[in-house]
């Protein structure tokens, strides 16, 4: 054990290809409480190795099996508890881009510091994480606490002044950039160079660097880069990969600069090198690897389009990779943020696509995909993980619910914000015992998306809203790829208006005058669907931000509506359902959980009674009243592997939030935390597809909540629903499913047999087109109720009247004879 302790201090190179090799012979031991103190402590040292060579995520998944033991046997010192497992690990997710996860590890460990050099450590991670986060008032709040508490001169001062430096070039207040940056280079001029205070001064001479390539009076920052590079190499030759490689970017961007291109590719290169040899896999990338390769796409957008199209390709996949490695909802949508911005410079960096060849076109929407969804990606791959992991993950989990359904229950803001602390405080346990570094996450593979698209045979389109509200557009048909721009400056501005106008409260807007519905319907169409092909049934919608509100089916063209001559599924991305294998389901039942009564202000829903009973008469089917929907029996039914169909009230709140209304309020935070099996759920209530509108993620809806469990398809309403049309759809939706055994084909048959049977007033799409599938067109056989089905019954009764009525006969003319 001793000797393993030693090689996982001093001997990397002995482990660093085949780190749980070297790990092998401690699995599944019983060990002495020092041995176990030893074992700690390899895997500390693993972890500082691993970070100490740029390979992040390696080095997280070390760290925090160090935190479990830790947790385990509590043989670790508070001090180097602190200072050697929680700094690290708190470090790392802050490289990773796990804001959240970092924030809470530090700010406890200030809490519980007694020592205020620690304290002061914690803050300037915090600081930096903060910069990071562009949380730039709280960075400078922070890092300005951390000084208040270095009594003598350190290292600290370093990068606690480097820090503010940081934050107030951020607010563009140079001066004070400036300043804070010569305090700096004071102290590190005025204390003793250790290794601690050099690679302080090195990120003060970066940041001068910064400061200078800012300054017009200084033409070019090459010799102070060139020092700091130096600087590097002489003090850290076998380590800091990530701040040789930031050199070597800001070397290439002088370069620039100055118009020296073949130099500034030069110095990218070696810059990529210095990562890429540490990194050999695209799900462990960084923000510097990323922001090589879109700067070699830029260069090389200028002259070479397929060698900017391979490294913007590069840069993309590399993002989603890096965001993967957050499991945080916050962290993912400020990255999606990020990410559209990346994702508009390319389109602004680019010739136009419609001048682009077909497989150039075929990568440009590559990357639109890969914009959308991620959080999504990442959710599917987490609930996936849950269902098989550790008891204790499984304990954690249902506790998780029971605070949130305790949230979902409370109206005391002070009693809410309490359960938010106790949420927070089991999260970061949960987070832990998950072990997310552990599972090598699956990426997407562009080859299968490219044969997906080629293969599908309907029509495909996707969208990207740009930054100024114009709208690119892809048709995917037979293989061939069609790109269009809408220009429009106001027309996401209309089609909000639109759908506010038609699809809100009332149907009285259509009713009042038709003919101006249909001519926006058709004008709408036309602007989104260019060239539809009326003889393919088939189209398949991947949408973005603002369209995901706009119900397709309803659109108008030549005298009908889209869904009459179109089968129309939705999906989050073209891509986000790579993560499922399995595409067929049998001998399916229903679950059906629902509600009739209400208490004020809701109403009652008279429909559900009778649509509960007609779905038990025609389909095998398990009732579920909601006085029986305990929490064990609701962990039961989500997690069974038939359809879920739910009929009961569900609401928006102000803030965005949805949440069923059974027993008691279920949000999509509750949800989150329960496992499920179910291939499709139905949501007989209104405003199930509504909530608040996530940057690259669609709604923040019931409908998508199931979704990220991994359920392949979800059917669900955008707004109010008419109760009897409600019980008429629903009806029709699992006849026709029963007949075609396809999710998307059965809802899009049940609307066009309702406006079949319906005039002008019923026949308006406030009536019917709120319901959406979104999903994977699934194979999906339901199973028919035991017994005769009621033509059969009716058919038995007359034969049965038949036949008395000719035995009557029979015996009555014998007694005539």
């Amino acid at each position: 054990m001793d000797s393993l302790g030693e090689i996982a201090y001093d001997h990397f190179e002995t482990y660093k290809d085949n780190p749980e090799a070297f790990l092998m012979p401690l699995q599944n031991k019983v060990f002495t409480k020092d041995q176990a103190d030893t074992y700690s402590w390899i895997l500390i040292n693993m972890g500082y190795n691993f970070q100490s060579h740029s390979r992040i995520l390696t080095s997280s998944r070390y760290y925090e099996q160090a935190l479990l033991q830790d947790q385990k046997i509590q043989s670790l010192s508070e001090v180097d508890r602190l200072t050697y497992l929680i700094k690290p690990l708190a470090n790392n997710y802050s490289m990773l881009g796990d804001y959240k996860k970092s924030e809470r590890l530090q700010l406890q460990a200030v809490k519980e510091s007694k020592d205020s050099t620690l304290k002061a450590s914690f803050l300037n991670n915090l600081l930096l994480m903060y910069l990071h986060s562009n949380q730039v008032n709280l960075a400078i709040q922070t890092g300005l606490e951390g000084l208040k508490l270095l009594a003598k001169p350190n290292y600290l001062h370093i990068h606690l002044y480097n820090g503010l430096a940081q934050a107030y070039q951020e607010k563009n207040l140079i001066d004070s950039s400036q300043y804070y940056n010569q305090q700096a280079l004071k102290y590190s001029n005025n204390l003793a160079p250790n290794e601690q205070v050099k690679a302080a001064y090195i990120a003060a001479l970066s940041q001068q660097i910064n400061l200078q390539q800012l300054d017009e009076k200084h033409p070019t920052s090459k010799p102070l880069i060139l020092k700091a590079l130096q600087l590097e190499l002489q003090n850290f030759p076998n380590s800091r990969f990530r701040e040789k490689a930031d050199l070597f970017h800001k070397l290439a961007k002088n370069e620039l600069s100055g118009g020296n291109k073949n130099t500034a590719i030069k110095s990218l290169w070696k810059a990529k090198d210095l990562l890429k040899s540490q990194v050999n896999d695209y799900g462990q990338s960084t923000y510097n690897l990323i922001n090589i390769y879109r700067d070699l796409g830029t260069i090389y957008s200028k002259s070479t389009i397929d060698s900017s199209l391979y490294y913007y390709q590069l840069a993309l996949q590399q993002d989603f990779a890096f965001q993967q490695n957050s499991s945080g909802k916050e962290n993912h949508l400020s990255a999606n943020i990020w990410n559209r911005t990346l994702m508009q410079e390319i389109l602004d960096n680019l010739p136009d696509p419609k001048s682009l060849r077909q497989e150039q076109l075929f990568q440009l929407i590559w990357f639109m995909e890969l914009s959308k969804g991620r959080l999504l990606w990442n959710d599917i791959i987490r609930s996936n993980d849950w269902q098989n992991d550790s008891l204790q993950v499984n304990t954690e989990s249902q506790q998780l619910q029971a605070l949130y359904q305790q949230k979902d229950r409370l109206i005391d803001s002070i009693e809410i914000k309490e359960t938010d602390e106790k949420i927070k405080a089991l999260l970061t346990k949960f987070e832990l015992e998950e072990q997310y570094f552990l599972n090598r996450r699956k990426m997407p593979s562009f080859e299968k998306f490219l044969n997906n698209l080629k293969t599908y045979k309907g029509q495909q389109y996707a969208y990207f809203i740009q930054l100024d509200h114009s709208i690119s557009i892809f048709r995917i048909d037979a293989g061939q790829i069609q790109y269009f721009h809408l220009k429009e400056p106001k027309f996401i501005t209309d089609l909000l208006h639109f759908k506010e106008t038609y699809f809100s409260n009332s149907p009285h807007a259509f009713n009042s005058n038709p003919k101006k519905y249909f001519q926006s319907a058709q004008q709408l169409k036309q602007a989104l669907l260019p060239m539809l092909a009326s003889n393919k049934k088939q189209i398949k919608l991947s949408l973005d931000n603002e369209l995901h509100v706009l119900p397709f089916d309803a659109l108008y063209d030549e005298k009908e509506y889209l869904i009459q001559k179109h089968d129309i599924q939705y999906v989050p991305s073209l891509l986000a359902f790579d993560l499922f294998d399995q595409r067929s389901f049998n001998n399916l039942t229903l679950n059906i959980l629902y509600r009739e009564k209400y208490n004020p202000p809701l109403v009652d829903l008279p429909f559900v009674h009778k649509e509960v009973q007609n779905l038990k008469q025609h389909y095998e089917a398990k009732l579920f009243d909601f006085k029986d929907l305990n929490p064990d029996r609701m962990a039961e039914i989500w997690n069974a592997k038939g359809i879920i169909h739910i009929a009961a009230h569900s609401i928006v709140e102000e803030n965005g939030e949805a949440k069923l209304l059974l027993k008691q309020p279920i949000s999509t935070d509750q949800l989150r935390y329960f496992s499920m099996q179910a291939p499709l759920v139905v949501l007989s209530a209104c405003n199930t597809a509504s909530g608040e509108l996530l940057p690259s993620e669609g709604l923040a809806s019931i409908n998508r909540a199931f979704l990220s469990k991994g359920i392949p398809g979800v059917l669900a309403t955008h707004w109010y629903a008419n109760d009897a049309v409600m019980l008429d759809m629903t009806d029709k939706f699992y006849q026709q499913l029963l007949r075609t055994k396809s999710p998307v084909q059965a809802l899009s048959n049940a609307k066009r047999q309702f406006l079949l049977e319906q005039d002008e007033t019923m026949s308006n799409p406030w009536y019917w087109a709120n319901m959406v599938y979104t999903g994977l067109d699934t194979t999906i056989d339901l199973q028919q109720a035991t017994g005769l089905s009621p033509v059969y019954h009716w058919l038995a009764i007359i034969f049965t009247i038949i036949l008395i009525l000719y035995l009557f006969q029979r015996l009555r003319k014998t007694d005539l004879k």
